[in-house]
């Protein structure tokens, strides 16, 4: 119960501290844009997503989980082949602390370009390594999608 009132009060914060200047902006924007505004606002929505997509994983999810470089030395060395075979640009392969809130378990990746990481739930490192790399296999999928679309 004291871990969900500190994300809730945490959150809060975040909201407020990083919502008042945007909520700022946007109004300061449509005000100065006059009858283009939309189109400032657009540019603006733009920046503020890939701003946050740096941020976020950065700086706002260490204050609610806890990151680390994935300590299975043997698995995260198949993470990187299984990466190279489908020329998917790893960067780094962390574990994150998802025990904490849930036994739900699942790994995603985030990052731009060639600097793309894995982040794994440590719900799902009591799987054998083959079942970790087939939750993984999103990759392969992400690579279709790349290349073949739909």
């Amino acid at each position: 119960m004291l871990l969900f009132i500190k994300d809730k009060l945490l959150g809060l914060g975040l909201t407020a501290a990083i919502g008042a200047p945007i909520l700022c902006a946007v109004n300061w924007l449509i005000k100065w844009g006059g009858a283009n505004f939309h189109l400032w606002l657009w540019g603006f929505t733009v920046l503020m997503t890939f701003g946050m997509i740096v941020i976020y994983p950065n700086l706002i999810a260490p204050l609610f989980n806890k990151f680390q470089v994935l300590r299975d030395r043997e698995l995260r060395n198949k993470i990187n082949a299984l990466a190279e075979q489908l020329k998917f640009p790893l960067c780094e392969v962390y574990e994150m602390d998802g025990s904490k809130r849930s036994s739900h378990s699942n790994a995603y990746f985030y990052g731009f370009w060639r600097w793309k990481r894995i982040v794994i739930f440590d719900t799902l490192l009591h799987l054998p390594h083959d079942q970790i790399l087939a939750v993984l296999g999103v990759l392969g999928s992400t690579l279709w999608m790349k290349y073949y679309g739909d």
